[in-house]
């Protein structure tokens, strides 16, 4: 068994791109409830190309396990597949998120970053420990990790050895806020912007806001301004699915876009379907200056057209004023940070080594087993028999310490 990862992140994708690839999270979760049983193994591969030579000839699924990371700004897949079938197995997970997003397998797999064995566990710890977030260090993404675990785990997708690594992610983020100053520094990008618009208001309870978008990241804000005593929020969709989400959150749809921005005081956009709110859809509203606004795009793909910031009367924050306004943080942290990560990755593989050793061991004795029962059958009487008995289970003896004496080897060379 190898461990595999698929990942596409705001570091290169878009964020309704990544929306749309996390429509995918139940299919892919489904190969896993449908693998053949929980395998064992020791991690290792290499990259995969997929050639005339790829198909489906071994009659049996090459995913074992697989738990699935959607935030609103990743999503990725962890899996356990069959060393052999390595190639089966990311045709496999890429087919069934193409089908479940309607993007082509190509578009798919020119999304997705593929890691394997040490580099994958690396990549998912420092993912849980907020490294590979926007603002480095922040802390919600761990309970991101420990809740897609149990989504897996209630799917019947998440097995020993994933059950194992998240479990290991979560522990090493906890060593690394421990270790290291990252998490004071480490507040959400929704949390970071609502401080950067929220300076010019009484307070948020009194603040009329408007929300564009609908995806994760629109959930996120909406929680974000409840928590600080927000209550009255619009949403607008562009793609028409704002009834939806704002009802059963209690917010109200907004049907009209441009009486909602007239009213509001706030307007939060985070579609990621680039230029919703254009020169021409909000100069009119805002070109008076009679009511001051702050507008904040959280979206990868603007929503807004930064030249509305030289209106008069308007505040406007994007992702690139968040990152420069969070906290600088010195490279000594962040490289200590990298270096639990590099612990916990070698208990990772050593305890994937002792699962090797107890796959093999079990292997070994089986076959001898067989070896052992079909030579006493064909000695002439018991004594005979008991004594090839005894001789092929020194022979045994001196296998398995072979095998202990080369994992231990492996280990040392490691």
């Amino acid at each position: 068994m190898i461990l595999l990862a698929l990942s596409a992140s705001h570091c290169d994708v878009a964020l309704a791109t990544i929306e749309r690839l996390s429509a995918a999270a139940s299919n892919v979760r489904a190969l896993g409830a449908d693998g053949p049983g929980l395998g064992l193994g020791s991690g290792g591969g290499s990259g995969f190309g997929f050639g005339n030579g790829a198909g489906f000839g071994n009659g049996a699924p090459a995913v074992r396990e697989v738990v699935t990371l959607a935030t609103c700004n990743r999503f990725e897949v962890y899996a356990v597949v069959d060393a052999g079938a390595a190639k089966d197995a990311t045709r496999e997970l890429i087919e069934a998120i193409a089908n479940a997003t309607g993007l082509s397998f190509d578009s798919v797999l020119s999304l997705l970053v593929a890691r394997h064995g040490q580099d994958a566990a690396r990549h998912l710890f420092a993912v849980a420990a907020g490294l590979e977030s926007m603002i480095v260090g922040e802390r919600e993404i761990v309970g991101q990790v420990a809740c897609a675990l149990s989504e897996a785990r209630a799917e019947g997708s998440a097995g020993h050895v994933l059950g194992r690594l998240f479990q290991t992610a979560i522990r090493v983020s906890r060593e690394v806020e421990a270790a290291t100053s990252l998490a004071s520094h480490g507040r959400s990008i929704v949390a970071t912007g609502l401080d950067m618009v929220g300076g010019a208001l009484e307070n948020w309870g009194a603040a009329r806001v408007l929300l564009v978008g609908t995806g994760k990241f629109a959930g996120a804000c909406l929680s974000a301004l409840r928590a600080r005593g927000c209550t009255n929020v619009q949403v607008y969709s562009p793609s028409g699915r704002a009834r939806d989400f704002a009802l059963p959150r209690g917010a109200a749809p907004a049907d009209d876009v441009q009486r909602a921005l007239r009213h509001a005081d706030v307007v939060i956009a985070s579609s990621g379907r680039g230029n919703v709110l254009d020169a021409r859809t909000l100069a009119p509203v805002f070109a008076g200056g009679e009511h001051p606004v702050a507008l904040l795009d959280l979206a990868l793909a603007r929503d807004i057209d930064p030249d509305v910031r030289y209106l008069p009367g308007v505040t406007f924050v994007d992702l690139a004023a968040i990152k420069a306004a969070a906290p600088q943080i010195s490279t000594e942290p962040v490289a200590r940070a990298h270096a639990v990560v590099a612990r916990g990755v070698e208990r990772w593989q050593a305890w994937m080594s002792e699962q090797s050793i107890s796959d093999e061991v079990r292997a070994i004795v089986d076959q001898a087993s067989r070896e052992i029962d079909a030579a006493c059958r064909a000695t002439a009487g018991e004594r005979q028999a008991r004594a090839v008995r005894a001789e092929m289970r020194r022979e045994l003896h001196r296998r398995l310490q072979r095998v202990r004496h080369a994992h231990a080897a492996g280990r040392v060379a490691r």
